[in-house]
């Protein structure tokens, strides 16, 4: 789930994790839910959920407070896979 939030100018991300990709498609519920924020909004033209799965694999600059939330830094350097 993503959400924009204008007035603080950031973007929420709500994680579902999931056992596998097995129990994912067949409908189980998710094992952990995270909500990871992200600096900033979508560009025009860029949709909610591109932009968070591109920046949640981006390392934030050291002056940007979202940095400090630890569960972000489990998806830095990772790879988005369709």
């Amino acid at each position: 789930m993503v959400t924009l939030d204008a007035f603080s100018n950031a973007t929420m991300v709500m994680m579902y994790s999931f056992l596998s990709a097995d129990a994912r498609a067949a409908g189980k519920a998710a094992m952990y839910t995270q909500q990871i924020q992200v600096t900033g909004l979508p560009p025009d033209g860029v949709g909610a959920f591109a932009y968070a799965e591109q920046q949640l694999i981006v390392a934030p600059s050291n002056d940007d407070t979202t940095a400090l939330n630890p569960a972000r830094s489990v998806f830095v350097g990772g790879e988005i896979v369709v």
